[in-house]
């Protein structure tokens, strides 16, 4: 909450404010929940997909969420340099059937992968 200057009258007129506005935009708040847990939800269905039906690191078995990246067979083609974001990527894989040519790495085997790569 944004702590005013003044007095804690301006704190409360502020509390006030904040919950009238909330009550009369209940969607607001669940709208951005529902898009933080679809992120979350697509980022765990394309991880275990190319994952090999498993959320984790398809050379060295690394399971932390927050770690894991898609790394390619072969060199990034246009799908990944169009895309920009690896949650758009998450969405074009997702929308177009998931191709064949990624596989879910953690960050250490994906940085190993690339270095070998160039």
């Amino acid at each position: 909450m944004f702590k005013w200057r003044g007095s804690h009258k301006d704190e409360e007129e502020q509390r006030k404010y904040e919950r009238k506005w909330q009550e009369t935009h209940p969607d607001y708040q669940a709208g951005r929940k529902d898009n933080y847990m679809e992120k979350g939800t697509l980022a765990m269905v394309v991880l275990t997909h190319y994952g090999g039906g498993k959320c984790a690191c398809t050379l060295c078995g690394f399971d932390e969420i927050r770690a894991l990246t898609l790394g390619m067979n072969s060199r990034f083609n246009r799908v990944t340099r169009k895309t920009g974001s690896l949650t758009k990527l998450f969405r074009v894989l997702w929308e177009s059937n998931f191709p064949d040519n990624y596989i879910t790495l953690c960050y250490n085997c994906y940085n190993m992968l690339i270095s070998r790569i160039h």
